[in-house]
């Protein structure tokens, strides 16, 4: 993505994280932003989680069963 916007890798990154104190030219922004929509870029929160060794994910542990998804719910 980096080559194909002209920039650095770097710049990339500070772009596309929305990373504080970065001062990036707005015409650079917007063509990096370009770039990403026509090369489809989606963030892999996956990946994300797993850098920041966080998940933003909870767990549900529970002794009942129900016997379908909305079992219990109006």
């Amino acid at each position: 993505m980096a080559a194909a916007a002209g920039v650095s890798v770097t710049t990339v990154s500070h772009i596309l994280n929305e990373v504080e104190g970065k001062r990036v030219n707005t015409e650079t922004r917007q063509r990096v932003l370009q770039t990403a929509r026509q090369l489809g870029y989606a963030p892999n929160g996956l990946a994300r989680g797993r850098r920041l060794k966080r998940s933003s994910t909870i767990g549900f542990v529970s002794d009942q069963i129900a016997p379908s998804a909305r079992a219990g719910s109006s």
